[in-house]
């Protein structure tokens, strides 16, 4: 998909701004952006729709405690810092959707064993 390699290349971002890794989880584009000492947790948010006077895809970036996405895998919070108070409590909906999806895939694997 040339859009994520568009939105993965350092050549989109100035100077000084380095990708330190990204991930795609459906149309959500993850990734941590370091700028000196500072490492942020970023979203872009994938979606097909009209550009120019085609139809293509477009992408979106938004602050990752505002965006009401939660997919956002855990392991960046070890490599960036929350600033305030509505980015902890971004993250606690993380981890807690995070702790739902492994509830979710025990009971799927219960049930399987339970079947046989």
């Amino acid at each position: 998909m040339e859009l994520v390699a568009y939105l993965r290349c350092k050549l989109r971002f100035v100077e000084g701004i380095e990708i330190l890794h990204s991930v795609l989880k459906g149309d959500h584009h993850w990734y941590l952006l370091k700028e000196n000492d500072t490492v942020v947790i970023c979203l872009d948010l994938i979606k097909e729709g009209l550009t120019g006077t085609e139809i293509g895809w477009a992408y979106n970036v938004v602050d990752q405690s505002k965006s009401g996405v939660y997919d956002c895998p855990p392991s960046y919070f070890e490599k960036s810092s929350a600033k305030n108070s509505q980015e902890i409590a971004w993250r606690e909906k993380v981890l807690q959707y995070w702790g739902e999806k492994e509830k979710i895939k025990k009971q799927l694997v219960c049930d399987a064993k339970s079947e046989k």
